[in-house]
């Protein structure tokens, strides 16, 4: 599939465009990665006026040392950009390189808000060698520069059981 439109009665019409084997057609690897991610969604009232638009920026990474061709890489969500009844609104995400999960998001819409994602094991060495990357530690959240903290909070894990796997906040 490269676009999806679906009929809402009473609505309009969604309709979604997808990367495709068109865009990134295979190389001699598997470029699945790449494919079956969504590019843009255009949301139409009945009379098929657009009320809104989303488009999607992505970043690929080539995975080092898979020998398997089917696995060759990963696509993160780096960006949305979204234009509701002509006032747009991006996000931007950026990525913890340990974890590959999401570490920051800047909101652009007025007053920025900033939203800062710190993992447990960064400040809990024993959840790093248990190969413990993605329980949150902190979350905090920032209008319009890192100096203007609107909200905090935080987990802290703890392993009472001894040697063991068991962990909880």
């Amino acid at each position: 599939y490269k676009d999806i439109t679906t009929t809402i009665p009473g609505y309009g019409t969604v309709k979604k465009d997808y990367i495709t084997s068109y865009d990134y057609p295979d190389s001699g690897h598997s470029l699945d990665y790449k494919r079956g991610l969504i590019k843009n969604a255009y949301y139409k009232d009945t009379s098929q006026n657009t009320k809104m638009q989303e488009d999607y920026g992505y970043s690929f990474s080539e995975l080092p040392g898979f020998s398997n061709p089917n696995v060759s890489g990963v696509s993160n969500l780096v960006n949305v950009n979204v234009t509701l009844d002509g006032l747009k609104t991006i996000t931007d995400y950026d990525y913890n390189s340990k974890n590959g999960l999401v570490s920051k998001i800047i909101e652009y819409e007025g007053d920025n808000r900033i939203t800062i994602i710190n993992y447990s094991y960064e400040t809990q060495s024993e959840m790093e060698n248990k190969n413990m990357l993605s329980q949150i530690g902190e979350v905090k959240i920032y209008k319009n520069n890192l100096s203007s903290l609107q909200a905090k909070s935080k987990v802290f894990y703890n392993n009472n059981f001894g040697n063991t796997n068991q962990w909880y906040p």
